[in-house]
């Protein structure tokens, strides 16, 4: 919804709005006295998460021509932030405490809602037009099906793994913001680079086999692997958009995407935790792997069906 009234207003209020919504959730995390908040909370990160990324791929193609590679860089510059910044609060909490690292982001994230302000505008008046949204939907079902691989593992599903090998709260902790930084690395300063971008993303479902069947004494090496094997699945989804979205609504066509990505992973992150329980991580691991060969496969079909027109 956000992403498509932003091709009628502009992309700037969304930053702005991005900012003052992070802070306001923050700060009902510092407040916070009862389940009733935390809950005010998560729906304070809802709006802070769908104001961003609803409008952060349409503002960088609107400024940028070369925009396959603007797009990856700036994930891979996301998770690389990401990651910098999850091992620097864990240093700060130990000194501000966690009620003072919520405090502290409240204010930051409120001079984050001031520098989008500052950014630069390109808007035109847009018409939703009926048959591009038709064409549109030939590409939901690949991305709907590329957010059920991503849920079957890469979401909490890892992480419960990483426990199951014996890493303690600390370790994981550590392990994850080494698989974003790994994940950012690989998106800005690899993906770029390489030609066949699909075919060096199968590196992803071959990481999630060799999780399962290396060693685990080997298990860091094989969870670095996974790092870069993410970046490269997530380097496809990057990759396509400039060359299926109209530039006449990016917004629109981004978030119609988006939504079938969020879908799909809201629900095999939700069936992730029967099928762990009940077949144990190999046959997660291995799901989310089919799912993302069978995402490749279409995403190809249809592009080269598309763009043979």
């Amino acid at each position: 919804m956000f992403a498509i009234i932003s091709d009628r207003v502009g992309r700037k209020p969304f930053y702005t709005l991005a900012g003052l919504s992070s802070s306001i959730c923050h700060f009902i995390y510092y407040l916070a006295k009862s389940s009733y908040h935390f809950v005010l909370g998560k729906i304070g990160e809802a709006v802070w998460n769908a104001s961003l990324w609803s409008v952060n791929r349409a503002y960088v193609m609107e400024h940028s021509k070369m925009k396959e590679k603007v797009l990856m860089k700036m994930r891979g510059v996301t998770n690389v932030s990401l990651a910098l910044g999850s091992l620097l609060v864990g240093i700060l909490v130990l000194f501000l405490g966690y009620r003072g690292i919520l405090l502290l982001c409240s204010i930051l994230t409120i001079l984050a809602g001031f520098f989008g302000t500052l950014l630069k505008e390109k808007r035109k008046e847009r018409k939703i037009v009926r048959s591009d949204i038709k064409m549109l939907k030939k590409f939901l079902i690949p991305f709907f099906i590329f957010g059920i691989s991503n849920g079957f593992a890469p979401s909490y599903g890892i992480t419960l793994f990483l426990q199951s090998v014996g890493f303690n709260s600390q370790l994981i902790g550590v392990l994850m913001c080494l698989e974003m930084f790994i994940t950012g690395i690989t998106l800005a300063l690899v993906a770029p680079r390489i030609k066949n971008i699909k075919l060096v993303s199968l590196t992803f479902p071959l990481s999630l086999v060799f999780l399962f069947i290396l060693p685990s004494q080997l298990v860091v090496i094989t969870f670095l692997f996974f790092g870069f094997g993410l970046g490269m699945s997530k380097a496809v989804i990057e990759n396509t958009f400039p060359k299926i979205v109209d530039s006449k609504h990016y917004g629109r066509d981004i978030g119609i995407l988006m939504m079938g990505v969020h879908v799909g992973n809201t629900i095999s992150t939700a069936l992730s935790g029967f099928v762990i329980s009940s077949y144990g991580f190999a046959s997660s691991f291995m799901l989310s792997a089919l799912f993302f060969i069978v995402f490749l496969f279409s995403t190809s079909k249809l592009s080269k069906n598309y763009f043979s027109k």
